[in-house]
């Protein structure tokens, strides 16, 4: 199904990908991911209607990805990351949060799962830094400043913070 990009670890001696963090203003997920999972094959992620996603093995590729993104950037007071769509339609997997300062309320971000097909392009602007444009287009991963998803033709009307487009959520 899907082509993995993201760390697998080991949590309470399961394999898991871990999103977010724990504490004040801030939340933990893990999502769940088949024992002796290859990463280089293909993954399938099933939702179920209660409880937590799991990633497991699939033998089909159909050129999407399942992409972690995180928008953690430059401790700064007031800053806030996030991720919104440009083109396409991809889907948010799980989503953790992270925050700094001792209360959670200097800044905040979030961490991804996200499926994308190819042609989804994400603005993704993490704290504190200019965003990028993240392009899948079957293969790779491409992550663009603005002027070179300019020179490549990516349509950036709309990628303003306040004309943005939410990720649809993975439904079980």
């Amino acid at each position: 199904m899907a082509k993995l990009m993201a760390t697998i670890t080991e949590t309470l001696g399961r394999p898991s990908i871990v999103l977010g963090e724990e504490g004040r203003n801030r939340k933990r997920v893990l999502v769940r991911v088949q024992e002796g999972l290859d990463p280089e094959r293909p993954v399938k992620v099933f939702a179920p209607k209660v409880g937590l996603p799991l990633v497991s093995q699939d033998d089909v590729v159909d050129g999407r990805a399942l992409v972690r993104i995180s928008t953690e950037g430059r401790y700064q007071r007031g800053a806030v990351g996030s991720v919104c769509v440009l083109d396409g339609d991809p889907v948010l997997v799980a989503q953790g949060k992270g925050a700094y300062g001792d209360a959670g309320r200097i800044g905040e971000w979030t961490d991804s799962l996200i499926l994308m097909s190819p042609g989804d392009v994400l603005r993704v602007k993490p704290c504190g830094v200019p965003a990028k444009v993240y392009v899948w287009d079957g293969e790779n991963l491409k992550i663009l400043a603005y002027s070179e998803a300019e020179f490549m033709g990516v349509d950036l009307r709309g990628s303003t913070e306040t004309a943005r487009a939410e990720l649809t959520e993975l439904k079980g």
